[in-house]
């Protein structure tokens, strides 16, 4: 469990030294390589998952869209964009 710990701090550090604008490839690079790994139960399931949201978006008037696409980018700038303290 130790090793695991340390890889997972050892990713985060290296994120936090990324500038923001690498985050969507890293995030994309993320998705691929979970995907690529999912077995066919889990990719079947997953497709599933997503059919069922795949229409939601069309309720929803384009300025409540905008508006909470910019609260999601807010957001995550936030979160990414915060002085992280690494004990290793």
């Amino acid at each position: 469990m130790r090793q695991t710990e340390q890889i997972y701090q050892s990713i985060l550090h290296h994120l936090s030294l990324l500038p923001t604008d690498k985050l969507s490839d890293i995030d994309e690079y993320l998705r691929l390589l979970r995907l690529r790994n999912m077995t066919p139960e889990e990719k079947k399931a997953n497709a599933e998952a997503s059919s069922t949201f795949a229409g939601m978006w069309n309720d929803i008037e384009d300025e409540e869209l905008a508006l909470r696409l910019q609260e999601g980018k807010r957001a995550t700038h936030e979160m990414f964009n915060k002085k992280v303290d690494f004990e290793l």
